[in-house]
Formats: structure tokens, C-alpha cells, sequence
């Protein structure tokens, strides 16, 4: 089979949007709630209950834990400060559940809590950014002392998934402590959790982690992935690790936690620290199964923006997109022998405006489209590269 390295394509004549720049989507707002929609991801913050993310979902197939009702907020993803024994329980209410302020800023959401008086006087913002290159959500989180004393903590990532599914991680210094870990396999490397419903409910795991990334595919073979920067076990908050997990019970939800390096915030200064989502259909030849080198080597790919035949081999091909400008159609042509490539052409604010596929040489209308930049997003396979074009006036 030829294999067609779209990731890594020279094209002549044509303005290639590289995967490593980066293509900011425009975020919208609606009912309340602000939301990008990045090709066929789609990423939704609650401003009005902790800047909480609500939504995180492909086609339709959502990863996260949905919100149960009133009085619920065991839902989303939210932010805590880590060490828990600064607090014990509930969380803090300004930081977790009360409304953010701010709102859309360019291509940006950003939102920022209120003090929080119960505990520790910090400030949360949180920056939330999308990008077409590589079908991502960045955020940063940003602590704030708005104390009178300096003091420590680590940002703390709580992502609540439904039950089922398989969590891995590579494996960093020590070992794996908690009630749970001995619902935990350790296979070259790397930690996985395979959820079963006779697991004990309301238990936790932790350890090191290495490499910054964690993963959780869930029983739909959709893939969940984070990226963030490796905290040493050395950097850890008192009686925390970098990477947890909380199994709420097999009607509920499992937390994917992950925590920042520990660090000391002076008064009026802050930290941050940013993470970077990633949600994939699992290809059909990768197989959801606890110690599988490919599934791994998946979520590798996925981060390092490269795919696995094209990690060590990269063998640039030519496509030829013309003309661009264009007013009624653009014309795309593959070398000959290449199998079928599905398209999609969006603009800034990540709507798709048609979806198809084409094979070795074939036209997309453009006349019916208002005039202004496009992104014509082609797939292959795992590999996708971005296109720049121009729809001029008709």
C-alpha cells in the first residue's frame, strides 16, 4: 500500500499553513456558555459554574462526564490547588462552582474567578485557546496570590470521564501508592488502569509520571489526551504525585487528575502552567487493549504532531491546488495511485463549510461561499495537513 506522508507534504505554488504555527480557531459564545468548534471537535466552558470545561466531544460522542442535575458538580473538568490537605473538603467554592468573569478576547477565551476566602486567597484565570493545525485545545492555568503571605501549591487538573474504558500513562520515578493501585498494571513502562466494574468504588492511585502526557480511551474506542510539562517526583506538593486517578463507581465516573510542579507564589505574583487536549476516533487498526506498543506509540505521534511511519522516514510528495485565489472552484490533484483523501474546508472560526472526498484529481465549489480565507483541512489515514485559501468576491 502507498502510503501518503500528508503531514510532511512540499507543496509548489500554494500557501502551506504548517502544523507546527498553528491555526487559531475564533471562539463563540451561545446560551451562556463559550465553545470552539475545531473541524469535528468540539470544546465548551461553563463561565457561570467555575469557568468549568462542560463539554469535550467528537461528532457526537462526548468524553466528559455531563452535568447531572442541580446540586451536581462532580461533573466537567474543573481546577483545584494541590496539596488537598491545605483544604481536606469541598473544594473551594469560588475557585470550583462560583461564576468567572471575562469572556471571548481575539481568539481567546479568558476568565477569572473570584478570590478565594476559604482557604488559600488565590485567584484562579484561566486562558483556553483552539487550534485547526492540529485539531488541539490549549489551556493555561494562572494562580494568583491575592494573600498577605507568600505560600505553595501545584495547579491540580481534575477531568471527570464516564466509567469504562483504559487509562495509561508512562511510568516516571518510584512506584504506584494509593488503595487502589493494585487495580494497576505496570507493562514496559508504562501504567495502565483497565476499568472494571468489580473495582472497588470511591479509591484512588497515584505515582510519577514521564514523558507529560496521560491517556484514556473510552469503551467507544474515542481517545482522550493530555499534554503538559513532566513535573519531576521531586516537585511534587506534600502528599500528592503528578498523575492521579479517582474511580467514582461503575454507574459514575472515573477522575483523570494531573498536578503541576510545586511552587512558591510570592504575594501579588502568580504561576502558570498550560496544558494541551487532544480528542481522536481511535484508527480501526489500533486496538483499545491494556499493554498495546501501538496505542502508545499512537498518543507519541499525536503530541510530537508526527505519525508513526513518519517519525524516522519522512519522503516529501507533491500535490498541486490551483487556482488560489479562486472566485468559483479550486481543483486539487494527487500523483497518481493514491487512495481516496477526505477533505474538509472551514474557515477562522473553525465552521465547516463542506466535507467530502476526492481521489487523485477532483474540484471543490467554492461560489456559494462568501468571499475571505478558507483552511482546506486534508486526512489521510492519521496524517492531515492544513491549506491556506483565498475565496474572492463571485
Amino acid at each position: 500500500m502507498k502510503t501518503l506522508q500528508l503531514a510532511y507534504l512540499i507543496f509548489t505554488g500554494l500557501t502551506l499553513c504548517c502544523l507546527s504555527n498553528g491555526q487559531a480557531v475564533t471562539p463563540q459564545e451561545q446560551d451562556g456558555k463559550y465553545y470552539f468548534q475545531v473541524a469535528t471537535v468540539y470544546f465548551e466552558v461553563d463561565p457561570s459554574f467555575g469557568a468549568r470545561i462542560s463539554s469535550f466531544k467528537i461528532g457526537d460522542e462526548d468524553m466528559l462526564q455531563g452535568n447531572t442535575g442541580a446540586g451536581a458538580y462532580s461533573w466537567g473538568s474543573t481546577l483545584w490547588q494541590s496539596p488537598q490537605s491545605e483544604w481536606n473538603w469541598p473544594p473551594s467554592v469560588e475557585l470550583d462552582q462560583d461564576p468567572y468573569t471575562g469572556g471571548i478576547v481575539n481568539n481567546q477565551i479568558v476568565l477569572r474567578s473570584s478570590v478565594d476566602e476559604t482557604y488559600s486567597h488565590l485567584v484562579f484565570k484561566k486562558v483556553f485557546t483552539a487550534d485547526l493545525s492540529d485539531t488541539s485545545v490549549t489551556i493555561v492555568y494562572t494562580m494568583i496570590n491575592e494573600g498577605s503571605t507568600a505560600h505553595s501549591f501545584s495547579a491540580w487538573e481534575v477531568a471527570r470521564v464516564p466509567s469504562g474504558g483504559i487509562s495509561f500513562f508512562p511510568m516516571g520515578e518510584g512506584e504506584v501508592t494509593g488503595a487502589f493501585a493494585g487495580q494497576t498494571e505496570l507493562i514496559n513502562d508504562v501504567v495502565w488502569y483497565e476499568q472494571d466494574d468489580s473495582d472497588p468504588a470511591g479509591q484512588k492511585f497515584m505515582c510519577d509520571g514521564a514523558e507529560g502526557w496521560s491517556a484514556h480511551v473510552n469503551d467507544n474506542a474515542v481517545l482522550f489526551v493530555k499534554k503538559f510539562d513532566d513535573a519531576s517526583a521531586t516537585s511534587n506538593a506534600p502528599g500528592e504525585k503528578e498523575i492521579e486517578l479517582y474511580y467514582a463507581g461503575p454507574s459514575n465516573y472515573i477522575e483523570l487528575e494531573n498536578q503541576s510542579a510545586y511552587a512558591n507564589i510570592e504575594v501579588g505574583d502568580s504561576v502558570s502552567w498550560t496544558i494541551k487536549w487532544y480528542l481522536r476516533n481511535l484508527p480501526s487498526d489500533i486496538e483499545a487493549q491494556t499493554g498495546n506498543t501501538d496505542l502508545v506509540n499512537y498518543v507519541r505521534s499525536i503530541i510530537n504532531n508526527q505519525t508513526p511511519d513518519a517519525i524516522d522516514k519522512i519522503q516529501p510528495s507533491i500535490i498541486t491546488l490551483y487556482p488560489n485565489p479562486a472566485v468559483n472552484s479550486i481543483f486539487l490533484s494527487l500523483p497518481e495511485g493514491f487512495e481516496q483523501v477526505n477533505y474538509e474546508l472551514i474557515d477562522a472560526t473553525g465552521r465547516i463549510y463542506a466535507k467530502d472526498k476526492g481521489y487523485n484529481h477532483f474540484e471543490i465549489e467554492l461560489h456559494s461561499y462568501p468571499a475571505g480565507i478558507y483552511y482546506l483541512r486534508l486526512m489521510y489515514q492519521e496524517y492531515v495537513v492544513m491549506l491556506k485559501i483565498v475565496k474572492e468576491v463571485y
